[in-house]
């Protein structure tokens, strides 16, 4: 018997979570927003918009890296979800 009480989390397919990595790419290098930290500020040494042009790339290599392990579980629709049995 399942309990109920305590539902596996639900995660979205993983084409679903790759196309919205591809939307927060399009939103991290967006030219407004870049242009935010294009301001004469240095971390460490390094110009602003160095670091934060970085800081994005490794974010989003990061992110499809953990979004692309096949230990995720990939919960598409599948036929036995759809109740048809294979």
């Amino acid at each position: 018997m399942r309990d109920i009480s305590n539902p596996p989390p639900v995660v979205p397919p993983r084409g679903d979570r790759m196309i919205a990595l591809c939307l927060l790419g399009i939103v991290l290098f967006n030219p407004p927003l870049v242009r935010v930290f294009g301001v004469e500020r240095t971390v460490l040494g390094l110009p602003l918009i160095y670091v934060y042009l970085f800081a994005a790339w490794a974010l989003l290599i990061g992110l499809m890296a953990w979004f692309a392990d096949p230990s995720l579980p990939n919960r598409g629709i599948t036929a036995k979800s759809r109740g048809k049995s294979s």
